[in-house]
């Protein structure tokens, strides 16, 4: 056999051969387009393609010259007139279409726009308003920028260099390219450091080799001796120009140092808090006991008053003394009654922080919990900076429109964390404020504010509004700034309870997206399988715990493939023996990065298993029946349906009954028969509808 596909593969190379008259292949470029091609200092072709053209030269037998030109139209022109053969390296667009045959992809390539560190962040198309946009001639980009932002102003340039070097030399500062040769060319003229990129502003283009329109045969010699490169050979290639490879280890164990770094600090703040609480009920105990013997004390003194009316005048000194005294404990035991009897209050709000509560139900909890502590303000707010304008976060009292008052940032000042006493009318007399806040106030005669502070970083301000003229009391004070140092604690446990539980989630999910991008087909499909799953596990009455590690395992299953070139997950023929073994890594893989990670040690043998089959015909490890978990069996049924009633690069996707027809066919060999039964039951009461 093998003897046979090397004479057909020889016989093939031979005719394609004879038909184009034993002459070179001549590529037409443009020679600046690094990594994948430049010239070096003495003028010899360097770059990805280059090392690729001499592989497919030496698998084919034909030798390749090189054309070049100034520009992508001149190269254009140059194929379209028959003095070059096939067009090096460019991006599918519809109008290029209409002219070349695109043969096969050799590489995928994001654009990104570069902008200087020292700019403010440039995220997307929107942002670029305002700035002169360099970008090349011919590319597809100009395309794209002309279809979804015609109001951007462009600047051409002729080629990759020529724009670089107006970045160098200052002429230029925002321009729209191709990462990899960005970073090249950034990295020759010693600015690497000084430009931010966004992320890409348009899905990540393949390159292509293309040849004139109506080209079959220059077509398939392309692609047979594109294939014939080992996928090896092209990891190596594309290793040694751009450092391409997967997550490495050393950055797992920092994320994973800087998760326990995190939950360290977060341990610290609760603990702080529990010693805060201690000394608070502690210092009550003791106010409450000094109470009392005062209490006793002035007993004793009203019965000596009675007993020495002869020392009437001085014990009535002594005695206005001891009430007055005696007043000022009153205060600060009321201001710890306050504090004390609301503290369930607080200890409520600190435990339903989550990443579900949002900033408007955070704010109204702590407002409310405000004014039930200082019951004699009649109104309330809570304010804060956003975005360069000073916002309402929360009201008490005021109309709903007043939660979307934009204001200048002059409009108020963040009020000291020790508090103050504002007088209103005063304080709105020095400003230009808005007639709706005005309306608003009237009847304010004074206001207490407080400043709220996470981390020594202004958060807002929390204000007090009384109808009647207060005084600075220490009662009233103090009272304010407690509740602002317990706001403050809040909001520093709900942003660090925040980035913990997003932490993980971001790391999960930037993995599966990197796959999905990559591959074409796959989009999608973990989440689908995730869901479906779950659904499936609750239907045949599974508990929550394994209905939440099939949902997790849904998600991670195929997340090893990160490290399968993209030329084996996107291929559009059948796989060879090779390949296939390379696919058959990637529950291995897959347990590996989740064992390397902080995730559940649990989904470790659903994702490693979720590839054997009933009758032990799978891989890895080729185990039987009930030896494989029953959560792998559960990801192995719903993602066989999924992948059925997905389109692939092979095939067309099948349709429901076709795909259940499939499954059925197969329960007992590769699927266990118990599920396969529940599984169709599950459809035809039509519970998995989403």
């Amino acid at each position: 056999m093998d003897c046979r596909r090397f004479f057909l593969a020889v016989l093939f190379f031979l005719c394609a051969v004879f038909s184009l008259q034993a002459r070179s292949i001549v590529v037409a470029d443009v020679p600046y387009y690094p990594p994948y091609i430049f010239l070096d200092d003495r003028g010899t072709p360097r770059g990805i393609t280059v090392e690729l053209w001499q592989l497919w030269s030496e698998k084919t037998g034909m030798p390749v010259e090189y054309r070049f030109y100034h520009t992508l139209e001149e190269a254009f022109e140059g194929v379209q007139r028959g003095e070059s053969d096939v067009i090096n390296a460019i991006f599918y667009t519809e109008e290029r279409s209409l002219l070349f045959d695109f043969v096969y992809p050799i590489d995928t390539e994001p654009t990104c726009i570069f902008f200087p560190i020292t700019y403010r962040r440039i995220d997307g198309l929107r942002d670029l308003e305002g700035h002169q946009v360099g970008v090349v001639s011919g590319e597809a980009v100009i395309e794209h920028l002309k279809t979804v932002a015609p109001g951007v102003d462009l600047i051409v340039y002729d080629d990759w260099e020529s724009l670089i070097k107006a970045v160098s030399e200052g002429r230029q500062s925002v321009f729209i390219c191709d990462k990899s040769i960005a970073l090249f060319y950034l990295k020759r003229f010693g600015k690497r450091d000084l430009y931010a990129f966004s992320n890409p502003i348009m899905p990540p283009q393949e390159l292509f080799w293309c040849v004139k329109a109506g080209n079959k045969e220059l077509s398939r010699l392309l692609l047979a001796g594109l294939q014939s490169i080992s996928t090896e050979e092209k990891a190596e290639l594309f290793w040694k120009w751009k450092g391409e490879k997967p997550l490495s280890r050393e950055t797992l164990i920092l994320v994973i140092a800087s998760a326990v770094l995190g939950l360290i600090v977060i341990f610290s703040i609760l603990l702080w808090n529990y010693r805060l609480k201690r000394i608070v009920k502690k210092s009550t105990r003791e106010l409450v006991e000094a109470k009392d013997r005062i209490e006793d004390y002035n007993r004793q003194l009203s019965e000596s008053n009675r007993q020495l009316e002869s020392m009437n005048t001085r014990l009535l000194s002594a005695n206005e003394d001891l009430v007055s005294g005696n007043k000022q404990l009153e205060e600060a035991l009321h201001e710890i009654a306050l504090i004390s009897n609301n503290l369930f209050d607080v200890l409520e709000l600190s435990r339903q922080l989550s990443r579900e509560t949002d900033h408007e139900q955070f704010f109204n909890r702590l407002l409310s919990l405000g004014l039930k502590i200082i019951p004699d303000a009649r109104k309330g707010s809570i304010s804060r900076i956003e975005d360069d304008q000073w916002v309402f976060k929360a009201i008490y009292g005021y109309p709903e429109s007043l939660l979307k008052l934009r204001m200048p940032v002059n409009i108020f000042k963040p009020a000291p964390a020790d508090g103050q006493i504002v007088d209103i009318h005063r304080y709105d007399s020095e400003r230009t404020v808005p007639e709706l806040l005005l309306q608003t106030t009237v009847g304010i005669k004074s206001s207490l504010m407080v400043g709220i502070y996470s981390e020594e970083r202004f958060y807002g301000n929390i204000s007090w509004d009384f109808f009647e003229e207060v005084k600075a009391t220490n009662t009233l004070i103090r009272t304010g700034v407690a509740l602002g140092k317990i706001a403050s604690a809040l909001i520093t446990i709900w942003d660090h309870h925040g980035e913990l539980e997003t932490f993980q989630n971001t790391i999960i999910q930037t993995l599966v997206k990197a796959i999905e991008i990559r591959d074409i087909y796959t989009r999608g499909h973990s989440e689908r399988v995730a869901v479906l799953a779950r659904k499936f596990a609750q239907h045949i009455g599974a508990d929550e715990n394994t209905r939440q590690l099939v949902y997790w395992a849904g998600i991670l299953h195929d997340i090893g493939k990160i490290g399968i070139p993209d030329l084996v997950l996107n291929k559009p023929l059948p796989l060879t023996d090779e390949e296939f073994l390379t696919i058959q890594t990637h529950p291995v893989q897959s347990a590996r990065l989740i064992e390397e990670s902080n995730l559940p040690r649990e989904i470790i043998p659903i994702v490693l298993s979720h590839h054997e089959r009933w009758d032990g015909n799978g891989y890895p490890h080729g185990l039987v029946g009930k030896d494989i978990p029953l959560e792998a069996r559960i990801i192995s049924l719903v993602d066989a349906y999924d992948s059925m009633t997905s389109t692939r690069a092979y095939r067309h996707a099948l349709s429901t009954e076709h795909a259940l027809e499939e499954i059925m066919r197969n329960s007992g060999a590769q699927f266990d028969p118990t599920l396969v039964r529940a599984f169709l039951a599950m459809f035809e009461r039509k519970e998995a509808s989403s």
